[in-house]
């Protein structure tokens, strides 16, 4: 262990779920445990676009803002565009920030090229990263 070392680790995880899909409990719940059980240095929420509706988007950027504290625990909006696996299959995607950012969602974007076709018409290309 050293104190202010020159290279750190961060652990985090980028796809998990909560009631809103195929997991359990709340998107709080969620949060809470990554930063105060698990100890992540970062966490995504990464609900299925398919199952979500707009309220739920909506309360997921809200909750990833309330649990971000630049420094100590980084959260990070997301969600899974979820799709058959000739059409793309599944891939995640992350914003730079939670507020005001659109989802382009398999109902919009029923393929791969559509996805990337819809989200670089509502974001710039620099807000948002995309991992199958």
């Amino acid at each position: 262990v050293q104190t202010n070392p020159a290279t750190r680790i961060y652990w985090g995880d980028t796809h998990g779920h909560t009631g809103f899909a195929e997991g359990t409990g709340s998107p709080d719940g969620y949060f809470r445990f990554g930063r105060d059980v698990a100890r992540l240095d970062f966490l995504t929420l990464s609900e299925h676009d398919l199952w979500m509706d707009d309220w739920e988007w909506r309360n997921l950027q809200e909750t990833t803002g309330k649990y971000d504290k630049p420094g100590a625990f980084t959260t990070i909006l997301g969600y899974e565009w979820t799709a058959l696996n000739p059409l793309g299959g599944h891939h995640n995607v992350f914003f730079a920030t939670p507020k005001g950012r659109r989802r382009a969602p398999v109902q919009e974007a029923q393929n791969l090229d559509e996805l990337y076709t819809r989200l670089r018409s509502l974001h710039k290309p620099s807000e948002v990263l995309i991992i199958p």
